[in-house]
C-alpha cells in the first residue's frame, strides 16, 4: 500500500520552515526539513514562488499541505457550553463569539478545541480566531504552484496538539517555551488540555539587538544575520529589557491560568544556541527547574529527528492528521473551481427570496397601518361617546375604566326610591373616611370613587405596593368600613408608580 506524503509549512514573519512526513498505515517517518529565508517583508505570491523552486528539488512530491502560521495575530476566547458535543458546539459558537467580541466574525477564520474534560454536562472550549484575509492569500498562492491545503493550524495550537500526546513524567505538566527570532510561544498543557497558549511578540532577535546596543555583543556587517551569542552568560541576558518583558509576560500568563497546581518545570524548545544560558536565565527568573528536551520520549519520533527550527512545521503535520483537531479551514469557504459551480443558481435563489420577503413585508406593513388607523378611529368614537354619556366624569378616567363608571351610573339610576341600594352613609362621610386613610406626603391620587349602596369602588395611583397595602389596612380599621379588598394593582408602563383598584363594603346603618 502506498503511503501519503504530507508537507508541513509554517509561515513566519521572515522565513518559511517546512517538514515533509510520509505516512503509511500507523507508521510516520520524517523525510526532509528545510528553511527558506524571505527577508523582513514579502508577499505570499513571491514566497510561494521561492517555495515552489525548493519543493521541485525534493525527491518525493507531496500529496497535501498542512499550513501553520507563526505570528501574534491570533485571538483566543474561552467559552463554556451546557452540552458536550463538539460538532453542535461548533454550530452555535459563532453566535456566542459575535456577542462577546467587538469584531465581525466574517473577517476571521475560527475553530474550537476542548479546554478540559466535560464536567456535569458542560464543556469548556477555547475558540481560536485568525484574520481570514491572510489565510486566503496564502491558500491561493499555494494553489498557484499546485499545492492543495488540507489543514490550517497555528503554531500555538499545533504545538499544543503535539505536546498533548507526549508522555509526561512530572506532575504537574511542564511549561514549554519556543523562542524564535521574532516571537516566543508559551504552551502549558495540564491534564492534556491547553491552559496557556500565548504568542508573545518578543524573540531572540529583539534581545540580541539590545545587547548589541549595550556593547555586550559586537555589531555584524550582515544586518540580517544574528550575531554569535553562544558565549553570553545568564547575567548578559537578564540585562536586556526585552528579556525582562518576556519574563513578566510569561509569569502573568501562567498566573491568569488560575490553576491550583502551577508548573514546576520548564522545557525550552529554542535553537541549540539558546538552550544553555538563555533558557537557564528564563527558568531562574520564573523559579522553575529546566528540563532537557532531549530527555522527553516522543512516540511520534519528531523530536529526536527534526531540527528545532522546523519542529513547529512537523508538529502542525502531526496535528493535521486527526480530523478532530483544530482546523481553521472549517470556517472558510471552499477554494477552487468547485466553489463557483453553483454560484449563479445561489444568486438567483437569494434574489428571489429577497424579492418575496420585500413584497410580503410591504403587504404586512400596509395591513398593520390600516388596522392601526381603524383602531385609532374606534378609540376616538368610544371616548366621545363616554364624554357625552358622563359629562361630569373627570379627565383622569382611563378608557379601561369607562365600563365600570357607566355601570355604576346605571345602577344608581335603577334605584326605586324605597331605600334599596341607598348607601348606609353619605358620600361626604365616605370621602372623609377615604381621605383619612390616605398616607400623607406619599403623592397618592384617587381617580375614581363610585358608590352603589353599601359597595364602594376606588381607583387611583400610588408610589408602590406598600402604599396600597397601607390604604387598604387603614380603611379596614375604619368604623364605617366592613371589609376592604384589593381588586388589582399593577405597575404603570412608565414605571412611575402603581395603579390600584379597591373595593369596600360599608357597615350597615344601625
Amino acid at each position: 500500500m502506498m503511503g501519503t506524503r504530507i508537507l508541513g509549512i509554517e509561515i513566519s514573519a521572515s522565513r518559511i520552515s517546512a517538514a515533509g512526513i510520509s505516512r503509511g498505515g500507523r507508521r510516520r517517518r520524517l523525510e526532509e526539513t528545510f528553511t527558506l529565508e524571505l527577508g523582513s517583508s514579502h508577499e505570499p505570491a513571491q514566497a510561494a514562488s521561492v517555495l515552489h523552486n525548493r519543493i521541485a528539488a525534493l525527491n518525493t512530491p507531496c500529496d497535501q499541505v498542512v499550513l501553520s502560521f507563526n505570528n501574534c495575530l491570533a485571538l483566543f476566547q474561552n467559552l463554556v457550553f451546557p452540552f458536550t458535543d463538539l460538532d453542535k458546539i461548533r454550530e452555535v459558537a459563532g453566535y456566542e463569539l459575535e456577542s462577546r467580541l467587538p469584531l465581525s466574525l466574517a473577517e476571521y477564520a475560527w475553530d474550537i478545541l476542548p479546554r478540559g474534560p466535560d464536567h456535569k454536562g458542560e464543556q469548556p472550549v477555547m475558540a481560536v480566531l485568525y484574520p481570514l484575509e491572510s489565510i486566503n492569500s496564502w491558500i491561493h498562492a499555494l494553489q498557484e504552484i499546485g499545492l492543495k491545503t488540507a489543514h490550517v493550524h497555528l503554531r500555538p495550537t499545533a504545538l499544543a496538539s503535539w505536546l498533548a500526546r507526549l508522555p509526561v513524567d512530572t506532575d504537574p505538566a511542564p511549561a514549554y517555551v519556543l523562542i524564535d527570532d521574532d516571537c516566543t510561544n508559551l504552551t502549558w498543557m495540564p491534564d492534556g488540555f491547553p491552559a496557556c497558549l500565548r504568542c508573545i511578540p518578543v524573540g531572540l532577535g529583539d534581545m540580541l539587538i539590545e545587547l548589541q546596543s549595550q556593547g555586550v555583543l559586537p555589531r555584524n556587517n550582515d544586518q540580517e544575520a544574528l550575531p554569535d551569542h553562544s558565549k553570553l552568560s545568564m547575567e548578559n541576558w537578564t540585562g536586556s529589557p526585552s528579556f525582562q518583558y518576556l519574563l513578566r509576560q510569561i509569569r502573568m500568563t501562567l498566573m491568569t491560568a488560575d490553576r491550583h497546581d502551577p508548573p514546576r518545570n520548564l522545557v525550552s524548545l529554542g535553537s541549540l544556541q539558546t538552550r544553555d544560558t538563555l533558557s537557564q536565565a528564563l527558568a531562574a527568573g520564573l523559579d522553575l527547574k529546566l528540563l532537557d528536551p532531549w530527555t522527553i520520549q516522543d512516540p511520534s519520533g519528531l523530536l529526536p529527528e527534526c531540527p528545532l527550527s522546523c519542529l513547529p512545521a512537523a508538529a502542525a503535520v502531526r496535528g493535521g492528521l486527526d480530523k478532530k483537531e483544530l482546523n481553521l479551514l472549517r470556517s472558510t469557504p471552499a477554494h477552487g473551481s468547485e466553489s463557483t459551480l453553483f454560484r449563479p443558481h445561489l444568486r438567483f435563489i437569494a434574489v428571489s427570496l429577497a424579492a418575496i420577503l420585500i413584497c410580503w413585508g410591504g403587504a404586512f406593513g400596509l395591513d398593520i397601518f390600516l388596522h392601526k388607523s381603524r383602531l385609532e378611529t374606534l378609540n376616538a368614537k368610544i371616548t366621545d361617546t363616554f364624554k357625552q354619556s358622563v359629562p361630569d366624569a373627570p379627565d383622569t378616567v382611563r378608557p379601561v375604566q369607562y365600563t365600570s363608571v357607566i355601570q355604576s351610573r346605571l345602577r344608581a339610576l335603577r334605584g326605586d326610591g324605597s331605600g334599596q341600594g341607598r348607601p348606609p352613609a353619605s358620600g361626604s362621610r365616605v370621602l372623609e373616611t377615604v381621605s383619612r386613610a390616605l398616607p400623607s406626603g406619599e403623592g397618592i391620587q384617587i381617580t375614581l370613587l363610585a358608590m352603589d349602596g353599601s359597595n364602594v369602588r376606588i381607583n387611583g395611583s400610588a408610589p408602590n405596593f406598600k402604599s396600597v397595602d397601607r390604604i387598604k389596612n387603614a380603611l379596614e380599621n375604619s368604623s364605617l368600613v366592613k371589609t376592604a379588598s384589593i381588586d388589582g394593582a399593577t405597575v404603570n408602563q412608565d414605571q412611575s408608580g402603581v395603579s390600584f383598584n379597591l373595593r369596600l363594603q360599608l357597615e350597615d346603618a344601625g
